[in-house]
């Protein structure tokens, strides 16, 4: 056999075993009283198109309610972001006007500093 031979006979073997597997399962679950494959399957319906109209305007009630909080989280969202904008502008004005203080801070220790020196010193004109 070549390599397509051996592939057919590998998938063949996994099948049968699986089977085998099933029958087994099968046999032990009707031992518990659980009859899992009866053979008598059928389809409940045939697509949407067998779908009665009590589902159908349960369908439309709930796709109606999944769009009204769609909606209500997009208008969420636009508020966040207006007023995450709105933060920011404040928090820019913030920093230009307290941008200075630094310097402030420098000028008044020097003023600190010479006063300190002309109550220990005394004023000296020049």
């Amino acid at each position: 056999m070549g390599i397509v031979g051996d592939t057919m006979k590998a998938a063949e073997d996994a099948v049968d075993g699986y089977n085998e597997f099933l029958e087994r399962s099968d046999r032990m679950a009707e031992e518990q009283g659980i009859n899992t494959f009866n053979g008598e399957r059928t389809a409940a319906a045939k697509g949407i198109a067998q779908a009665s109209q009590d589902s159908v305007d349960e369908l439309n009630g709930r796709m109606t309610a999944m769009q009204s909080h769609t909606s209500m989280l997009v208008d969420g969202q636009k508020q966040l972001i207006n007023d995450s904008a709105q933060a920011l502008t404040y928090l820019a004005g913030i920093e230009s006007n307290t941008a200075h203080l630094q310097q402030m801070r420098l000028d008044m220790s020097a003023m600190r500093r010479d006063i300190s020196d002309m109550a220990t010193r005394g004023i000296v004109t020049r």
